[in-house]
């Protein structure tokens, strides 16, 4: 197929399956590239043209499509654009004034996209640059140091007294006795609420389990939720995050910003050479 169906039909899709759904359609799996799936005159429309087109829709609309309902409405939609551009062909919409029209605004943006790739094909970023950044904002790359805690969350100070003093005589485990009590969604998680920054709970709570040790239970803590019960399961202390780890995204946004300065610069640049003058409305 023509190089171009790409582009075409990944906005045909957009448009056009979106709206109608995949589900229901017959199943077509993932075939060999050079497989003919169907023909349109003297077209022939392969696996690889289904598999082009998912390629080139972004990774939230691709994860609909990879898979074989989606890959049969995709296939639906490439034979219907075979289709439409030979009606179109035996109609003259090429001389239709909205073609034309439609067409100059299409090449108008192409022009400008291919500007821009020549523009910033030389940009890059070395390892060098990337490691200065780091070592600049290193205080960028820190993990916060984090608790691990377990809580039970009832509505009164006398009941949570009386649950701890349960727990701490042994009556009653600290998992069964939130499993039983609590009212947080946690309960089904035995009051476990996994890793946790200091600012991610209220700061009562924050407060008194940084102040536990590993295992120790609190006395009941108000907070604007009702009373807690906490246990302290675990500390993390801060850590910085390895320069490897973080190099791809320092390079993205290095290469970004430089990009953005490029277009500032040659935009004005541009501008006084080609005469721009802007009038404001009266």
């Amino acid at each position: 197929m023509r190089k171009n169906v790409k582009l075409l039909i990944a906005m045909a899709i957009i448009a056009t399956v979106v709206l109608s759904g995949v589900a229901g359609a017959k199943e077509v799996e993932k075939s060999d590239g050079d497989k003919v799936l169907a023909q349109v005159g003297d077209v022939e429309i392969k696996g690889q043209d289904v598999e082009d087109v998912i390629k080139s829709l972004d990774p939230q609309q691709r994860m609909y499509y990879e898979n074989e309902q989606g890959r049969k409405a995709i296939l639906e939609e490439l034979i219907n654009l075979e289709v439409f551009v030979r009606w179109a062909q035996e109609n003259d919409v090429e001389k239709d004034p909205i073609f034309i029209e439609r067409l100059e605004n299409i090449k108008r943006e192409i022009l400008r996209q291919v500007a821009l790739e020549k523009m910033f094909g030389n940009v890059s970023v070395s390892e060098k640059e990337a490691r200065d950044y780091y070592t600049a904002h290193v205080t960028d790359f820190m993990i916060p140091s984090q608790i691990r805690a377990s809580h039970i969350l009832v509505e009164n100070e006398e009941e949570a007294k009386r649950i701890r003093e349960e727990i701490k005589t042994e009556k009653i485990t600290f998992e069964d006795a939130a499993q039983k009590y609590s009212s947080c969604p946690s309960k089904a998680q035995k009051g476990d609420l996994g890793y946790f920054q200091s600012d991610q709970v209220v700061p009562e709570f924050s407060q008194a389990a940084g102040a536990l040790k590993k295992g120790e239970i609190s006395a009941p803590v108000k907070s604007q939720y009702g009373w807690h019960i906490i246990r302290l399961e675990d500390k993390k202390p801060g850590s910085l995050q390895p320069f490897e780890e973080v190099k791809g995204q320092i390079e993205t946004n290095l290469l970004r910003e430089k990009r953005a300065q490029i277009y500032t610069d040659e935009t004005e640049r541009l501008r006084k050479q080609y005469g721009v003058k802007v009038f404001e409305n009266k």
